[in-house]
């Protein structure tokens, strides 16, 4: 699964492609594009498909070109789903009688404040979401290997929380 960030600035819009599926061994950040705000198809194109992290500047881009966005990530909710799903198996574990190895949760991230991304908010905010599939694959890799926590033995896709079009 490849996400994409996408931000504005004047008459450009920079494009982040972020591999958020199973770690491959590959770089999680696979593309970057700066087009003009008239390669509206290109443009399309890259976004397609695709789940969308923007920036207020992305947004706005994209809502004045007529670029159609199936799912919106969600940063807040999604960070919040993460730290709820390692409470949640933590507790598991702490109810156990017999304790075997205590899992080692990853650190989640810093919330990601999109009023201060800094000189370039698309790197900021693609390697906030690099982050994210990072921490993500190391709570599947403590959970799957572990028969007393629930959800299966086979490792999920990340969990980001979006929103639909609108």
């Amino acid at each position: 699964m490849t996400d994409c960030v996408v931000d504005a600035r004047g008459d450009e819009v920079a494009i982040w492609h972020v591999h958020t599926g199973f770690d491959t061994g590959m770089p999680r950040l696979t593309g970057a594009w700066v087009l003009s705000v008239r390669e509206v198809a290109k443009i399309e194109l890259l976004v397609r498909g695709r789940r969308v992290l923007a920036t207020a500047a992305g947004e706005k881009a994209l809502r004045r070109l007529g670029v159609r966005v199936e799912a919106h990530i969600d940063p807040d909710a999604t960070l919040k789903g993460f730290a709820a799903l390692c409470e949640e198996l933590q507790a598991v574990y702490d109810a156990l009688e017999k304790k075997p190895k205590q899992p080692s949760w990853p650190t989640l991230p810093q919330p990601l404040d999109m009023s201060a991304l800094g000189a370039e908010p698309a790197l900021t905010v693609a390697r906030w979401l690099e982050r994210m599939a990072i921490v993500w694959d190391e709570i599947e890799g403590e959970r799957s290997t572990r028969k007393y926590l629930p959800h299966g033995r086979e490792r999920r896709p990340v969990a980001l929380a979006v929103r639909g079009a609108g």
